[in-house]
């Protein structure tokens, strides 16, 4: 698995991730703690592993400078 997301774009998802999961354990209404939940586990997870299926798919790699 080689790895598409990097420098900004991987912030940005990290902090997507814990703004979702506080707004999850913050929340009173099920269906919204259930939404902040699955974005944060993507946003955490992409970030972590610094791999996006969906980026795969697409062809975008923001891990690499353009000019290697």
């Amino acid at each position: 698995m080689k790895q598409n997301v990097g420098g900004l774009d991987r912030l940005f998802r990290l902090s997507i991730g814990f703004a979702s999961s506080a707004l999850a354990f913050t929340t009173e209404d099920l269906v919204l703690r259930i939404t902040f939940g699955f974005v944060a586990l993507i946003g955490l997870g992409t970030g972590l592993l610094g791999y996006c299926p969906i980026n795969g798919i697409l062809g975008l790699d923001t891990s690499t400078k353009k000019g290697k």
